[in-house]
């Protein structure tokens, strides 16, 4: 069984034991290498989230960014967490 992220029980755990509403729901990442897009944004994907985003202030730069698989970007990117914040 797989257990991290996007990995099914994962999903199932924040849907049915957190009661996580997908619908009012941003999943953010902070780690775009082409390691990482898919776990932390591919969990906001699967999950069905409202819309999925990635800080620039952790180990992430646009070049990173750059260079990902298009169909793999979070739909918003953001500096840090305060920047993050007044997107929505």
């Amino acid at each position: 069984a797989v257990c991290g992220k996007p990995g099914v029980w994962t999903q199932e755990l924040l849907l049915a034991d957190y009661g996580v509403d997908p619908g009012r729901t941003v999943c953010v990442g902070d780690a775009a290498s082409t390691r990482r897009l898919d776990t932390d944004i591919a969990l906001g994907r699967a999950l069905g989230c409202a819309a999925t985003a990635i800080v620039l202030s952790g180990v992430t730069s646009r070049a990173d960014l750059d260079v990902a698989d298009p169909s793999a970007l979070p739909t918003v990117t953001a500096e840090g967490l305060s920047d993050l914040l007044s997107s929505f």
